[in-house]
Order: structure tokens, then sequence, then C-alpha cells
């Protein structure tokens, strides 16, 4: 068979109770990555110190290119369904797990909803989250972010200095994902189609970056940290409206206390630590020198 074919017959095909049960036994994994990275950042330097490593630059560039391809065809994939979970209107959505009325008691085995902003947000959806090409995307897309602290470590390679809200970035949204593929919130999707449209763009910048055009693309540097905030405020509206679901209607929201507490303290303060960044970059920033973020330069 055409390996070609084979992927995607895969993927349309894709069953993800076994990946799923995976995350839930073994919390520990996002845990020890976490630790082994913050103990990287701030031990490597050190032993890094004056000990230049050759080739690196091609190697980034690659890097770099793979994850705008693969963030641009997740999000191709998933935005699609979110768009028409938000405005299915004239029928019913299939696949929606059994909801609890807090006030009753009483169990909807079948829940019959239409598509609109609750829906996309307050009901687990089988057929988007665990079976088919959206699931094997953003279970891609929760796992990736482990994958991501690779960032850190060609900084590192490079003995470029790394900045507070790099590593607690990746390290924030690395274990948030897990949570969250393992919890079972249902507002991941719309969390994650922000998160691929962005990164579909800001690794395409540090590969344009890697190959030398640093020059060409700087203009854009300012772009890319607007569309990061944009993405911060975006989120922290929505879980804080999921919050309001969660605790007012009496359907409740397949989501968990821990989630929305965790999200929110995330997304808040990288409002807040993205923000700053632009103003000191580019509002307040008078001479020449540059803040690197991610070997990106924000003048």
């Amino acid at each position: 068979m055409n390996p070609f074919l084979w992927m995607h017959h895969y993927i349309t095909h894709f069953e993800g109770g076994k990946a799923h049960q995976w995350m839930c036994d073994c919390p520990h994994i996002p845990l020890l990555a976490a630790a082994g990275y913050a103990s990287l950042v701030y031990t490597a330097p050190r032993f890094l110190r004056d000990k230049p490593i050759p080739g690196l630059t091609p190697i980034v560039a690659i890097w770099n290119l793979f994850f705008s391809i693969a963030s641009t065809i997740s999000f191709c994939y998933c935005a699609p369904l979110l768009f028409r979970v938000l405005t299915t209107t004239d029928h019913e959505l299939p696949g929606l797990a059994p909801k609890r009325n807090r006030v009753t008691g009483e169990w909807d085995l079948q829940p019959h909803v239409h598509g609109g902003l609750y829906t996309s947000l307050c009901y687990w959806n089988r057929s988007i989250f665990e079976d088919g090409a959206t699931a094997f995307w953003l279970l891609t897309f929760n796992l990736s972010k482990m994958v991501e602290l690779m960032d850190t470590v060609f900084l590192l390679l490079k003995h470029k200095p790394i900045a507070f809200i790099h590593w607690y970035h990746h390290i924030s949204v690395m274990l948030f994902c897990w949570h969250a593929h393992v919890s079972g919130i249902s507002n991941g999707l719309a969390f994650a189609v922000m998160n691929m449209w962005v990164h579909s763009i800001m690794y395409f910048y540090f590969f344009m970056c890697a190959c030398g055009l640093r020059e060409l693309v700087r203009p854009f540097a300012s772009m890319v940290t607007l569309l990061q905030i944009l993405q911060m405020f975006a989120g922290l509206l929505l879980i804080l409206y999921t919050t309001h679901l969660y605790m007012s209607d009496p359907g409740g929201c397949d989501t968990t206390a821990s989630s929305l507490i965790f999200g929110t303290g995330m997304y808040g303060s990288y409002v807040v630590l993205f923000v700053k960044l632009f103003v000191d970059s580019y509002v307040l920033r008078k001479r020449s020198c540059r803040v690197k973020w991610n070997d990106a330069p924000v003048e």
C-alpha cells in the first residue's frame, strides 16, 4: 500500500482509547519531564560555556519548518470541525457523552443538542476527542508539547540566554495539555485550534530566521508577538466563560474544577507576561539591543 494512503487511512480511522488510557496511567511522565527540563535550564549553561556546537543551524531550520508544517496540517484538520460544532444548528451533533443535571441528579444518556458556543465548550464529543482524524491530531498536539522542549535545548546549545517567559511557557503548557487530555475537557478543541494557528506562523518565522533571512522577517516580529497576545486573551476569555457555565448551568460542563483553575492561572499569567514582553520590546525599548525568545529577535 502507498505509505501516504496508509497514513491517511490510519489517521481517519484512528482509535485513541489506548493512548488516552496510557496517559491516564502515566501522570509521572510530564512531571519527570518538567523536573528534568528545569534542571537542564539551570545547569546546562555552565557546562556548555565556551563549547561551540557546529552544524546546528540547518538542524534548527528543519526543526522549525517541521513544526510549522505540522501545525498547519493539524489546524486544517481541526479548525473546520470546530467551525462545524460552533455553527451546526440545523441538525443534532452525534457522539455526545452522557451528561448529569446537577439540580435533578438525572443523567441524560443520549444528549440531543445543536451546535453553538455552549456545545463546543461544555459537551464532550466522542466523535471528536476519542476517535478519528481530529482525535489523532489533538493527541499529537498534546504530546508535541513535550517534544517542543527541544526548542530550549537548541537555544542552550547555541549559548543563548533562556528568559523566564520561555521556560515557564514550555513547562506550564506541557503540563496543562497532558492534564487536559487526561481530564477530558470539552473546550480543549478551541484552545488547540488557536495554538495550532499561531504556531504555524511562529515556527515559520523561526525557520526564516534560521535560514539567514532574519533581516527580511524582522518587521513581522511584533506581529508574531501580537498574535500570541491575541491567543492568550482569547484563551483567558474562553476559560472564564467556561467557568461561568460550569458553575451556573444546571447541565454543567464536561470539564473539571482543576482544569479550570489551572487554565485560568496559566492563561492569566500568559497575558501579563506577553503584554509585558510586547511593551518592553516595542513600546519602551529605545536602545538597539534585542530581547531573544525562541531565538527570534524582538526589537
